[in-house]
């Protein structure tokens, strides 16, 4: 199993929880060049350019993501450009993405913003 937060060669980042939950936290003056995975959560407030994979995906208002996201659960804050892929997806009022949302169970609230919406 690799180390928390180890680094692959192609400079994707792996983000290693053990049976424990645990939230990996980007803040907002945090900029990630490469894929992010993770079988926990994640809270991005910074930028993150590379495909997201994530059990949960919370991103904050502050958060920008240049890529996909692919979680079980998502709740979008911030802003996507890329496809969101989620069973469960909330898009909050501040929330902009300019890609599609696959979704089982989608909330949207009003202002909001979605390129494109899709069920799977």
């Amino acid at each position: 199993m690799p180390k928390p937060f180890s680094m692959l060669p192609d400079k994707s980042l792996i983000v290693s929880v053990d049976s424990e939950p645990a939230v990996a936290v980007f803040s907002q003056n945090l900029t990630i060049i490469g894929s992010v995975f993770t079988t926990g959560a994640i809270h991005i407030e910074g930028q993150i350019d590379g495909d997201i994979n994530a059990q949960t995906v919370v991103l904050g208002e502050t958060g920008r993501v240049k890529g996909s996201i692919t979680s079980d659960y998502v709740i979008v804050n911030g802003s996507v450009t890329g496809d969101v892929i989620g069973e469960n997806v909330q898009l909050q009022a501040s929330a902009s993405i300019n890609g599609t949302v696959f979704y089982r169970k989608v909330g949207i609230r009003i202002g909001a913003s979605v390129a494109k919406l899709r069920r799977i």
